[in-house]
């Protein structure tokens, strides 16, 4: 399901309000941007109302297709991403043992 335009909004903008007031427990910060989108004027929502509109459009594009795949096309579909899943699990965990990393994925 595509976020809604608050949690679009409240993802933006979180850490920067965790950095300027790094005194707030978790539900007073949620508490805070909340009630910052309710001030929010359309105007300043508008951008945010448009990323969801886009995102919910996707959504209904690949849900769709979904939808029209056979019961065989969709097993074959979850097969793969849980393959790619083990494999990309077992790249991380190898990753940093396979280069003599020092366990930062190869950033310095």
């Amino acid at each position: 399901r595509p976020p809604s335009s608050y949690i679009l909004y409240q993802n933006e903008i979180r850490q920067q309000i965790k950095k300027e007031h790094p005194e707030m427990t978790n539900s007073e910060l949620l508490a805070f941007i909340s009630k910052q989108w309710a001030e929010m004027d359309e105007s300043e929502k508008a951008r945010y109302n448009n990323m969801c509109a886009a995102a919910k459009e996707a959504y209904t594009r690949d849900k769709a297709k979904w939808d029209a795949l056979s019961p065989e096309q969709k097993l074959t579909s979850e097969a793969q991403v849980s393959r790619m899943s083990v494999v990309l699990e077992a790249r991380l965990t190898l990753a940093p043992s396979a280069k003599g990393s020092n366990g930062t994925c190869g950033i310095h």
